[in-house]
């Protein structure tokens, strides 16, 4: 009995500090087991399947304690362009004289390394390398720049 009530200490304590919700949410769900709420109960009140929580949280808890129902680190999907590849589209965007557009980033990717992307992956890449991208300004080339000229100065004083 000492053994349980120092666990439901334990549990309550961690819930008080712990920041990711999937582990609070077992957490909580066990303290309602340890307290004698009918398991059918929990498992509406956080929809959950009944072996989720017989099968995986309970035996966990039961083994390791609070430590072990905390969400472990997962990595990610592996990059496309990889941190050498990176460097190198750094120094590539930043030796050229005009801007460059994320579709021009694109070819150069398929043409230099073979990798099918997005504009989307090349635009994450480069907010990672703490470059930003700008939409180019529209430009009327049919505009005389004498009559803009002479509009914006009598705009300004006018």
């Amino acid at each position: 009995m000492k053994n349980t009530v120092k666990r439901i200490k334990e549990v309550k304590e961690q819930l008080k500090v712990e920041k990711n919700p999937r582990t609070r949410d077992r957490l909580r769900a066990l303290l309602m087991l340890s307290k004698g709420v009918k398991i059918q109960t929990i498992c509406s009140v956080f929809d959950i399947h009944e072996d989720v929580l017989l099968y995986r949280w309970l035996p966990k808890w039961n083994s390791g304690g609070v430590d072990s129902v905390k969400d472990k680190h997962r990595t990610g999907r592996k990059a496309l362009i990889d941190k050498e590849r990176q460097k190198e589209l750094r120094e590539y965007v930043l030796s050229q004289d005009k801007r460059v557009v994320s579709t021009e980033l694109v070819h150069y990717v398929k043409e230099k390394w073979n990798i099918d992307c997005s504009d989307d992956t090349v635009r994450n890449v480069l907010k990672n390398m703490k470059l930003s991208w700008q939409k180019p300004d529209k430009v009327n080339h049919k505009a005389d720049e004498e009559k803009k000229k002479v509009f914006l100065k009598c705009t300004k004083w006018c």
